[in-house]
């Protein structure tokens, strides 16, 4: 197939390393959209100000490369016809510091797209094939990429938990990306004075909280005092946490005697959980890793 398309990109900057973090790029934008697995508000922004370190891979980003090229593999198979190469960093022409790396390009008779590939356990926020209803962060990035690029829509295939796969599409929003330029441009601002974003009391990302042991590596020899506001606040949600642990024991303890010696327990054809046992010993319930929820359950009824 011959095309007259000429790829503008960069050679790739390697994520995590020092030339990257001056650049926003497509998954950091997710956490400033607070829609991150990975990073929250403070902590990316700790890490792009060069106060904590960018940690190494986990088995979740490990997972992603071990994937995409059966991912890639995948697409080809359902899209002969079409073109699918790799391509580098693009960096928006009026703005230098907004880049993106799209996991390719897609070549096709009617034009140029862009394609990414991923790789979820989070099968519950997906909805149906070929349209855009997939995982906010996901969202944000797609639209970071067509704002860089300037390539108006993105093919992003996936394989979810039991080795299925799907392919979605996500056309330009001018308004998302509108939403996005504010809070990232508020963002780069906030980083360029050196104004550290204020933690909210609120914010329950576990990166939040790595980010601020990371800054207090060291143990003192003296007592801080906290405010009835903050000591009365984590009090409370200590508590309930309790109770809400005890509410989920009971339930389960319910459904296990109603369940008998069943392998499987479901709800609306979906899995709540699997009984195992370990080295021949009494089954146990184990959850399962993506359960479905009250409201989606409630949209079938």
């Amino acid at each position: 197939m011959t095309t007259q398309f000429t790829d503008p990109s960069l050679p790739a900057v390697a994520p995590g390393s020092a030339e990257w973090m001056t650049y926003m790029t497509a998954s950091k934008v997710s956490a400033i959209m607070k829609h991150s697995v990975y990073d929250s508000y403070l902590s990316l922004w700790l890490k792009m100000a060069g106060q904590i370190p960018r940690e190494d891979d986990t088995d979740i980003t490990r997972r992603g490369h071990y994937l995409e090229p059966a991912v890639r593999a995948w697409f080809r198979d359902q899209h002969p016809d079409w073109q699918v190469t790799e391509t580098g960093m693009w960096v928006h022409p009026d703005i230098p510091w907004a880049a993106s790396t799209p996991d390719g390009i897609i070549h096709t008779p009617e034009g140029t797209e862009l394609f990414e590939a991923k790789s979820s356990t989070l099968d519950g926020e997906w909805g149906e094939p070929f349209t855009d209803q997939v995982p906010p962060g996901y969202y944000d990035q797609a639209q970071w990429q067509m704002f860089t690029t300037g390539l108006r829509r993105v093919r992003l295939a996936v394989i979810k938990s039991y080795l299925e796969f799907a392919e979605y599409v996500i056309e330009y929003d001018v308004a998302h990306i509108e939403l996005m330029l504010v809070k990232v441009n508020e963002f780069m601002a906030s980083l360029e004075a050196g104004q550290r974003p204020s933690l909210d009391p609120l914010d329950g990302h576990a990166a939040t909280y790595e980010a601020v042991k990371q800054l207090n590596p060291g143990i003192e020899d003296e007592d801080f005092e906290v405010s009835d506001e903050d000591a009365i606040r984590f009090l409370k949600s200590n508590a309930a946490r309790k109770a809400a642990e005890l509410v989920e024991q009971g339930a389960k303890s319910f459904i296990a005697d109603l369940a008998g010696e069943a392998h499987y327990i479901t709800w609306n054809g979906k899995k709540l959980f699997t009984r195992q046992s370990r080295g021949g010993g009494t089954p146990y319930l184990v959850a399962s890793k993506n359960l479905p929820t009250i409201a989606e359950e409630s949209e079938t009824k």
